[in-house]
């Protein structure tokens, strides 16, 4: 079976920026991140997919910005030293013969969830590769997480649930509830990671929102924020697709 290689790279790029040390080349410009990703690259293509593309941000507002005002309001801004990288990269990566998809109003995440259901539609094995944890809810029969950065892969149930606690179709409801701080997506309060998870071994139908629910009425807390906190997780889940339709022939990898 033929394989597709989505690479998350705006991910592989903030990643190997914050993993490797501040290198330069002798002009005295930054290349830390490009040599961290080169090398990412490299695992990748030693594979030898017969399908790949590199999936980063385009610029500009996605669709989230509308849903919450304040999704990602707490980043920083990008530091001078990687985004002087940025272009770089992209010249690497298409000199390395790969495709680099940037579609406008939406996220890397959601061009790569899209392509990646629509992978296996197509009878393709679709590797994902990756570090963000949000991924771990497309885990199924013919999807996998790769995180080239460590080693570790991700292609069952049964790896997700020794990660995360919990089954793939439970991972949208388990982060809706304890929100994300790195995207300043709001949670339920007093609902953290422990409270989040299902309370016995063996998962239920639906991750614990009861146990949620039950902490927060014992003490009294309200949960104003959770219908808010769900919308935008449900919008990280890549339940509102948009146009990322491409023709897999089109990103043929030639070895």
């Amino acid at each position: 079976m033929s394989r597709l290689v989505l690479i998350d790279g705006s991910s592989y790029l903030y990643r190997a920026f914050h993993a490797l040390p501040p290198l330069s080349n002798p002009q005295g410009e930054p290349t830390g991140a490009l040599f961290g990703v080169v090398n990412m690259l490299r695992a990748t293509l030693k594979e030898r997919p017969e399908f790949v593309a590199f999936v980063v941000d385009a610029p500009g507002r996605t669709f989230r910005d509308d849903l919450y005002a304040q999704y990602k309001a707490n980043r920083p801004p990008m530091p001078d030293e990687l985004r002087s990288q940025v272009e770089p990269m992209c010249q690497i990566v298409e000199a390395l013969g790969i495709s680099i998809l940037r579609i406008p109003g939406v996220e890397a995440d959601d061009v790569i969830g899209t392509l990646a259901l629509q992978g296996v539609g197509r009878d393709l094995t679709v590797t994902i590769s990756t570090g963000d944890k949000d991924f771990a809810q497309l885990v199924r029969p013919g999807i996998e997480l790769v995180n080239t950065m460590t080693g570790s892969r991700m292609d069952s149930d049964a790896a997700v649930m020794d990660k995360f606690g919990v089954r793939a179709d439970q991972i949208v409801d388990l982060l809706a509830l304890m929100g994300d701080t790195v995207d300043n997506v709001p949670g339920v309060e007093k609902c953290g990671p422990k409270t989040s998870l299902p309370s016995s071994s063996t998962p239920p139908a639906k991750p614990s929102a009861m146990t949620c629910m039950r902490s927060t009425r014992r003490t009294g807390h309200q949960c104003p924020t959770s219908c808010v906190a769900r919308s935008s997780r449900c919008a990280r889940s890549w339940k509102h697709w948009a146009s990322a339709s491409c023709a897999f022939p089109a990103w043929k990898q030639t070895m």
